[in-house]
């Protein structure tokens, strides 16, 4: 019988993270699950604190179980705390954000 979560089913489970501080602070979890996500993605691309990134709703639903309406509420409570921009971009038009680094470290960590 394995034991390690490194081999067998266990290891090929996604695992997202998120920030519980977040949580407390922006008063709602799917809110800080889609932040935590924005900020991993950040991280592993090495972006620069003013550059934007793309999240299609089916790659943040698989990686945080967050469906298309979790994920609105979610984008439009971070909107209107002014911690993430969004706009459309490309051909097909995709979903970008852009983190505001700032206000993020100011008031919420």
């Amino acid at each position: 019988m394995e034991t390690s979560i490194q081999n067998g089913k266990f290891a090929e489970l996604k695992i997202a993270e998120y920030n519980p501080l977040l949580a407390s602070k922006l008063k709602w979890v799917n809110s800080a699950i889609f932040l935590s996500n924005c900020l991993y993605h950040h991280k592993i691309r090495r972006l620069e604190k003013d550059e934007w990134m793309e999240l299609t709703i089916n790659n943040v639903y698989n990686e945080t179980g967050l469906n298309r309406w979790k994920q609105a509420g979610a984008v439009k409570r971070l909107k209107d705390l002014e911690l993430i921009e969004t706009k459309l971009a490309g051909m097909p038009s995709t979903r970008r954000f852009k983190i505001n680094f700032e206000l993020l470290e100011q008031n919420y960590l």
